[in-house]
């Protein structure tokens, strides 16, 4: 349970940093013409999936087989990015191809900052185990 917590609470602390950058831009007119919906949405997509997906490799970590935890490691890399692509083309296709590059980029580097700090959190676990 303890490390539940600890990749709820880093993984949290990262959402809502991000969350609180995409309301001041918004507020403070940063970055006119963004989609900030996009921001929004990519960012709660990613925070969604990053809990789940280090929820599974959590599970996982302490399997006497190392390689279940590697295939759990690889499975939720490739869930996360045909998701990622899918989300992406479904807005596209909504939009009728009236989309914001800018924002869809912004909210791909999202895919990159969750990324690490899943692969941060899990290391400093998988330490802790041995």
């Amino acid at each position: 349970m303890k490390g539940l917590k600890k990749i709820m609470v880093s993984v949290s602390i990262l959402h809502l940093a991000i969350l609180l950058i995409i309301l001041l831009s918004l507020n403070l007119k940063l970055l006119p013409g963004l989609d900030y919906g996009v921001l929004l949405g990519a960012n709660l997509f990613f925070y969604v999936i990053a809990i789940v997906s280090m929820n599974v490799q959590r599970k996982h970590l302490n399997h006497e087989n190392p390689n279940v935890f590697v295939r759990s490691v690889m499975s939720s890399m490739m869930i996360r990015m045909f998701a990622t692509i899918l989300v992406v083309l479904i807005y596209v296709k909504a939009v009728n191809n009236n989309y914001d590059g800018t924002s869809i980029f912004i909210g791909l580097s999202f895919y990159l900052i969750y990324l690490a700090v899943e692969v941060k959190t899990i290391m400093k676990l998988n330490e802790k185990n041995g």
